[in-house]
């Protein structure tokens, strides 16, 4: 059990990333919007165990017994997990559930955490990353992109957040900052700071994440 750590513009993601290509037959896992068992689904289908018992303890014995047995899973963007932003399940995940997936599944389980950690104590291997100075400064904006906007997007309290949402909360913002806020504007400027799909015929937005994961792609929409 190992957690990867470090501030933004250390390459916590892309490092995981590398590894697993170093080790064709790692299990990727992209946390982002999943609760804990949404994780252990996704590794009991990639080990090829059809059902998921009721039990923590049998799927435990599920997964010793199967192919996966002594491999690698590596668990992207923990602190994005859960369905809200102020969700506990980043908590969960890195104390307690990664530590029983670890033990119970007899798994090698490497897991990208954010900053800070305020447990006293753990057992866990601790990589932590430095930022990577090379690239120039981290958490700047694109030219022209309002920031307002982009506060408003961060008060919604889902991860990903349908455009009308968006909207709604521009609008409520807009006394406050005391001016509107182009919502269409300021997605256009966003660049890669946010990603765009489209589903039925709407356009949305989710924050950038990693392609390579198990599992079906988060659902889609708006958000940071």
């Amino acid at each position: 059990m190992a957690e990867v750590t470090g501030p933004p513009g250390s390459g916590r993601t892309e490092t995981l990333l590398r590894l697993s290509e170093a080790r064709s037959e790692a299990v990727v896992v992209d946390a982002t919007g999943l609760m804990c068992e949404d994780v252990i689904e996704r590794v009991m289908n990639a080990a090829g165990c059809a059902d998921l018992p009721e039990k923590r303890a049998d799927w435990g014995w599920e997964l010793e017994g199967s192919p996966l047995a002594g491999g690698l899973v590596v668990i992207l963007n923990a602190h994005r997990a859960g369905r809200t932003r102020r969700s506990s399940e980043p908590e969960r995940m890195v104390h307690r559930f990664t530590v029983e997936l670890a033990v119970a599944g007899r798994l090698k389980v490497l897991i990208e955490r954010d900053l800070p950690d305020v447990r006293r104590a753990h057992g866990h291997l601790v990589v932590a990353l430095r930022p990577n100075t090379a690239d120039g400064p981290v958490g700047l904006l694109p030219d022209g992109l309002d920031s307002e906007a982009l506060r408003a997007l961060a008060l919604a309290e889902v991860r990903r957040a349908p455009m009308p949402v968006w909207t709604a909360l521009a609008q409520a913002l807009a006394p406050h900052v005391g001016r509107s806020l182009d919502v269409a504007a300021a997605l256009e400027a966003s660049g890669d700071l946010l990603e765009v799909t489209e589903k039925a015929g709407s356009a949305s937005a989710t924050s950038a994440t990693p392609r390579r994961c198990v599992g079906a792609p988060p659902p889609r929409s708006y958000g940071l």
